[in-house]
């Protein structure tokens, strides 16, 4: 008899299970990688939202690869506890900030920002990532085993999606009373030491106590008065008000010494007025002095005339006229038609920046704000069939133009809110693109000690160009550049009728930066259109109206043809492109910024 076989043993061999990312480690690369959206936030206000993002990616890319590649070639894990270290460094980070923005004039928009975050948030990333790398401590794993490469690949996935997600997340956040851009750092230093607690977190208490007693961006009572103490050892202004809102950080700031209020946002100044009108008897004023003189010219909608109509454009002219004004800035064009009794629409997406209009410049209260973005609002009133005599669109905001505020389909709905007779005036987007665009608007600012002693006086503009000679480009040269075709082309495609004004002489042929403004005024049909004389009551007793209300620098539609390999029209497919253009222009802008106010009132915000 034959033995019995062997019982076949069930293999009961099972696959290696797949790591696990430890939560406490997914937890401090999600934080890390929310500092660099905060990062980006505090850097805005010194430096501008676009030139703080100048190398942020690459400069995150480069840190990424770095941490993770180095964890890999690690066959065994360190012991070193890295972790206790991050809320130390973590808390240090405002400190670290305060100190370097004070260099930014030295350091410059392309420099700075890069030298800022290496500083900060670069090494808080390499720690953050270090602090648990994809091993348990005396392991040794060769470094293409799954073991490493998977948790080094979902430490990098939550890092992208926290990176994605933080933005749209924090930006719609500033809409909430208690939300402090420069606290933001404080909380996630918070959150690491929730995470890492050590008896070490004693070292944070000095970085501590200067950022709730000592740090001037920090939102207490006790900082903006010492911000109000350094200010005057450093310029005349000193700060009224600020708040971070869906635009950026606001702040209203004045100098009695030059007479002057201003709204500021970011690295940017979205309008301004002068404290006291003119002393002559001859003036009596009925709103508040514009310190841009191209606010003035928008008002010239009302004096824009078909044919040789002497009551002007408008069929209906015994009715109310009505007006839509895209972007609400400090109120001056908004302010001047309800005092001319036009029943007027302002729309304005932040909701802070129409606080400070009505409590900081007097932003009448006859009239009707709608807080809402621009794009929704005209699809909902052209749905709505909603009619307007004029429309005033200015949408310049922190160093920038909103790309989708001039596109095809944008411009569109505006014509469709337009009566068969009505007019619009755009601020181009040249005045912010190109090189020498924001200084046009500003020079009001720099060159005037008072609404009638200089802003009316071409004397004076071209006094303070000649003291202030830079090294921009000629303005007739940007307008050649293919975002300044691109834009008109646009509204030159919806409008038959357009007629461009500079707000200033070209002044390239004699040498010097030509900085100026541009205003598109345009009807809905292919007639001819002229500008009626201004009479005493469309000043308004305002001498700035007196200089500027009447366009009179025309520029030749003819340098804005389609060259070849140029896009024709901007569409809502095509604003990548308008913002490529934007990232070349704003270290220009930044610089004229600077020559604006001093530097203290932008690195103490």
């Amino acid at each position: 008899m034959s033995a019995p076989r062997p019982r076949r043993q069930k293999n009961t061999a099972t696959w290696p299970a797949l790591p696990a990312i430890n939560l406490q480690a997914a937890a401090y690369v999600a934080l890390a990688a929310i500092s660099s959206t905060v990062s980006q936030f505090a850097l805005s206000p010194v430096y501008g939202s676009i030139p703080a993002s100048f190398y942020h990616s690459q400069l995150l890319t480069a840190v990424l690869t770095l941490a993770l590649t180095t964890a890999l070639l690690l066959r065994t894990r360190h012991g070193w506890n890295l972790a206790r270290w991050l809320p130390i460094l973590a808390f240090c980070i405002p400190t670290l900030q305060s100190f370097l923005f004070e260099q930014s004039s030295r350091l410059g928009p392309a420099a700075g920002p890069v030298v800022t975050e290496a500083c900060t948030i670069v090494p808080l990333v390499l720690l953050s990532i270090f602090a648990a790398p994809p091993v348990a401590h005396g392991e040794s794993v060769p470094m293409y085993a799954p073991g490493k490469i998977l948790p080094a690949l979902g430490q990098l996935g939550i890092f992208v999606l926290a990176k994605a997600l933080s933005p749209p997340v924090l930006h719609w956040a500033r809409v909430l009373p208690c939300y402090p851009r420069s606290a933001l750092s404080l909380v996630l230093a918070s959150c690491y030491a929730v995470l890492s607690p050590s008896w070490l977190l004693v070292l944070v208490i000095p970085s501590l106590l200067h950022s709730v007693f000592f740090n001037v961006h920090m939102p207490f009572p006790h900082t903006t008065t010492l911000l109000n103490r350094a200010l005057p050892d450093q310029s005349t202004y000193r700060l009224l008000s600020r708040a971070d809102s869906l635009t950026g950080y606001l702040s209203v700031v004045e100098s009695e010494e030059k007479e002057l209020r201003l709204l500021r946002c970011d690295h940017s100044l979205l309008g301004g007025q002068w404290l006291r009108p003119p002393t002559a008897p001859t003036h009596t004023i009925a709103v508040h002095e514009p310190i841009y003189a191209a606010f003035a010219m928008l008002e010239a909608v009302r004096l824009v005339q078909v044919g040789k109509s002497a009551d002007g454009h408008r069929q209906d002219a015994a009715a109310a006229p009505s007006a839509l004004v895209i972007g609400l800035g400090v109120g001056t064009a908004a302010s001047a038609l309800v005092a001319h009794g036009v029943n007027t629409t302002i729309v304005e997406i932040d909701p802070i920046v129409h606080a400070y209009a009505v409590q900081y410049f007097g932003l009448p209260p006859n009239q009707t704000t709608v807080i809402e973005d621009a794009v929704t609002f005209t699809e909902r009133a052209g749905r709505e069939r909603r009619k307007y005599d004029f429309v005033i669109h200015d949408v310049f905001t922190g160093g920038a133009e909103p790309a989708n505020l001039f596109t095809l389909e944008f411009i569109r709905g505006l014509r469709r809110l337009l009566k068969p007779n009505g007019v619009i005036a755009i601020v181009s987007l040249l005045s912010s693109l190109d090189h020498a665009g924001q200084a046009g608007s500003c020079e009001s600012t720099v060159m005037a000690s008072s609404p009638t002693s200089a802003v009316t006086s071409a004397v004076a503009v071209n006094a303070w160009l000649d003291a202030n000679r830079a090294p921009w480009q000629n303005y007739a040269g940007d307008l050649l550049l293919p975002s300044a075709g691109l834009v008109i082309r646009t509204i030159q495609a919806v409008f038959p009728s357009c007629r461009i004004f500079r707000e200033l002489q070209d002044r390239s042929e004699i040498g010097l930066g030509d900085f100026t403004n541009v205003v598109i005024f345009c009807i809905p049909t292919a007639s001819p259109f002229s500008f009626r004389a201004p009479t005493a009551a469309d000043f308004l007793g305002s001498a700035v109206r007196e200089g500027f209300l009447l366009p009179q620098e025309e520029v030749d539609r003819k340098i804005f043809q389609r060259k070849r390999g140029e896009t024709d029209v901007l569409t809502r497919a095509t604003t990548s492109a308008l913002d490529r253009w934007q990232r070349s222009s704003v270290t220009a802008h930044w610089r004229i910024m600077r020559l604006v106010l001093p530097d203290a009132v932008w690195e103490l915000w």
